[in-house]
């Protein structure tokens, strides 16, 4: 009987070990979003021809990899790094959509913007289609953004411009908030790019 009650003490005292020992390694999850452009990087709203348009923003699409709540980092070679206590705190298409709608409208005068999927009631006068070829980096490094995108005119139906766009930010220091602070920069740049686009064909009439 007293080694049964010396096995169970042993016993239990194994079970309390391995509990506390996952308490130990259970640390709470950081969420983080994409940020718009800060107040005092932005330019002044164009005016004149640019305008009196509506403009659609989507869809947004992005590579499987990075569509999981996880933040996806690059390790060695070909290596990908999920950060299990470091996530998204709502979907990245969602978070790139919403970013790029603020920042457009900071740095465009047009009348309206539309996210995808709009209702069919609601008309637009050009889309923005945006496919997401990579968006990530590695800690300290950099963060790369690289896209292929296109702005239809008549209601999003005809083709004006497709292009491809690359950019690259420094990772400042060796944490998420850095790494996501850089992506946030890098999605300013590229908001930046899409506007200079957008006043060149906007300086048509709207549609055109």
């Amino acid at each position: 009987m007293k080694h049964m009650t010396v096995r169970l003490q042993l016993f239990l005292m194994g079970i309390s070990l391995l509990i506390c020992a996952g308490c130990a390694r259970t640390l709470p999850a950081q969420f983080y979003v994409l940020s718009p452009m800060q107040a005092t990087t932005m330019e002044e709203p164009i005016t004149g021809d640019t305008a009196g348009f509506t403009l659609g923003i989507g869809p947004v699409e992005i590579p499987e990899y990075l569509d999981r709540p996880q933040i996806v980092t690059r390790g060695g070679g070909h290596e990908l790094k999920l950060a299990e206590f470091n996530k998204w705190a709502e979907t990245l298409e969602e978070n790139i959509s919403r970013v790029l709608t603020e920042n457009l409208t900071s740095l465009l005068s047009a009348d309206a913007f539309r996210v995808y999927p709009w209702r069919g009631s609601q008309s637009i006068d050009y889309r923005l289609a945006l496919d997401v070829i990579r968006f990530d980096g590695s800690l300290s490094e950099n963060v790369s953004l690289v896209t292929r995108w296109s702005i239809f005119g008549k209601g999003g139906r005809k083709l004006l411009l497709r292009k491809k766009s690359s950019f690259t930010e420094p990772v400042a220091s060796p944490d998420y908030e850095a790494l996501v602070t850089a992506q946030s920069s890098a999605l300013e740049a590229f908001s930046r790019e899409i506007a200079r686009e957008m006043r060149l064909i906007s300086g048509n009439t709207p549609g055109q």
